[in-house]
């Protein structure tokens, strides 16, 4: 599935850590993730509408997070990327969050309260 991006949400003027973020943590979530889930639960991950169906969020975590120069440093090991993907197919919002910390024991890389944040786990 091809997923847009806003060229707004990425460059803002010079490029900072969003930029390098979203270029290359953001892109590479969307290609590799570690899970993909749908039926967002938190208002906070998709607005409640009656359109809101087929709303995904990837989850992925990266090796290297960036400053805003571009220079990397290794990722922390209890955070995760999440990616929030509405129906026509955009990236809406992206953002760091705490891995959950039973799956992290497990080997997995899935969000904090991953089993009542989402309905179901698709990838």
């Amino acid at each position: 599935m091809e997923v847009l991006i806003p060229e707004e949400r990425v460059f803002k003027g010079r490029p900072n850590a969003d930029t390098y973020t979203a270029v290359y943590i953001l892109t590479e979530a969307l290609r590799n993730p570690d899970a993909v889930f749908t039926g967002l639960q938190r208002d906070s991950d998709e607005p409640r509408n009656d359109n809101s169906t087929g709303w995904l969020c990837y989850a992925y975590h990266p090796t290297m997070r960036y400053d805003d120069k571009g220079k990397q440093y290794p990722a922390s090991e209890n955070c995760i990327f999440l990616v929030f993907v509405n129906d026509e197919h955009v990236a809406y919002f992206w953002t760091w969050d705490y891995a959950d910390k039973y799956a992290l024991s497990k080997g997995e890389y899935l969000p904090k309260d991953y089993e009542t944040r989402f309905g179901n786990r698709i990838y």
